[in-house]
């Protein structure tokens, strides 16, 4: 996971990407329980990322082992499943699907290279979050959104292998998905809400006792035992050389 910076975030609705200042994105972050400002610079530094690792940023691109076109490589058979699932999205929040979703799906000639960049980025971003599946763990696309949005790298390389490249067997994809991923890590905008787990090394463990001077102050709360001693509020002050005397 990247580490806590602190880093200025969008504050007013100017402020947001284009792609991401449309009320039916904004709909489905707030659904997630996403903050549409906060989770701006993570999921333009997320795209801008899957974009280098499919087509190292080029526009007009295809792939010549597969239907793969555009700078995310959206396959033939995947764009048609892509824009329904963006007109669902729409629906579902009572709002008109987008002209250029509707016509795209009525297009049999349809080409994900024709969509603009802010155009693509919704495309996909719907299709995620209207993902079925889930991993091993049972987690699906909902909570990697989430996790992404505050700041977990981790989750949006999970997003991409496993949500929009589908494919982890690829081995130079994978390799390629690792460099890149890890290049930008540092520019990742962290969420002091999102749990950081702590180091085993810098656990905390419940402290019996301490010793001033001759004294030793026991936590009660912890343990009980001991003799000779004085209660004060949780805790029992307890004369050493007393003790040792009897």
């Amino acid at each position: 996971m990247a580490e806590v910076e602190a880093k200025t975030v969008p504050t007013a609705s100017g402020d947001l990407p284009t792609w991401l200042n449309d009320p039916t994105v904004v709909g489905t972050m707030e659904k997630l329980g996403i903050d549409p400002y906060q989770a701006a610079p993570n999921f333009d530094l997320w795209f801008d990322t899957v974009k280098e690792i499919e087509s190292s940023g080029g526009w007009n691109t295809y792939n010549r082992s597969s239907s793969a076109k555009g700078p995310y490589q959206i396959l033939k058979g995947s764009y048609p499943v892509m824009l329904r699932r963006a007109i669902r999205v729409s629906k579902q929040q009572g709002k008109e699907p987008e002209k250029w979703m509707t016509d795209a799906l009525k297009d049999k000639d349809r080409d994900p290279s024709d969509l603009s960049e802010d155009q693509v980025r919704r495309l996909i971003f719907f299709d995620l979050q209207q993902r079925p599946q889930k991993n091993k763990e049972g987690i699906g696309t909902d909570k990697l959104l989430v996790s992404l949005a505050k700041g977990n790298w981790e989750a949006g390389q999970d997003l991409y292998l496993d949500h929009h490249h589908t494919d982890r067997t690829d081995q130079p994809t994978l390799k390629r998905s690792n460099e890149k991923f890890a290049e930008v890590k540092d520019q990742v905008v962290v969420s002091f809400s999102e749990d950081i787990p702590t180091p085993k090394n810098l656990e905390s463990k419940p402290i019996e006792s301490i010793r001033l001077g001759g004294l030793k102050i026991t936590d009660e709360d912890v343990t009980t035992k001991g003799s000779e001693s004085t209660k004060l509020g949780d805790l029992r002050i307890k004369d050493e050389e007393a003790s040792q005397r009897k």
